[in-house]
């Protein structure tokens, strides 16, 4: 028997869409999969701080101009009212900034004093 998550707007009770489970076997193909792409990309140099900043501010872009759409979403599967689920949209896009501005300075050292 398989299992389904459903997903239901909980401001009508209506069934929005429902969502198949996947085996461990699956998921486990899935996960290394991802864990091989990562390694490759790695031992190209794709870890520097640069690249993902850049991954960052693509991300924020993407949700910048899907803004409207992702709003809906949240609406339509959380039953948030409209204003809030832009609100969390907006939040998510300052959040992104927020650490493409300050990630490089968090990861400085620091000399630390020692009180006697």
């Amino acid at each position: 028997m398989s299992i389904a998550f459903r997903s239901v707007n909980p401001k009508n009770n209506k069934l929005y869409r429902t969502f198949d489970t996947i085996s461990n076997k699956v998921l486990e193909t899935h996960l290394e999969n991802s864990y091989q792409r990562f390694r490759q990309e790695y031992t190209r140099g794709h870890s520097r701080l640069g690249r993902r900043f850049e991954k960052l501010s693509h991300l924020s872009q993407i949700m910048s101009a899907n803004r409207a759409t992702y709003a809906g979403l949240i609406t339509q599967e959380m039953g948030k009212p409209i204003t809030q689920a832009e609100g969390e949209i907006d939040k998510c896009i300052s959040h992104l900034q927020y650490y493409i501005d300050n990630t490089e300075r968090f990861m400085e050292d620091e000399q630390l004093q020692i009180a006697n």
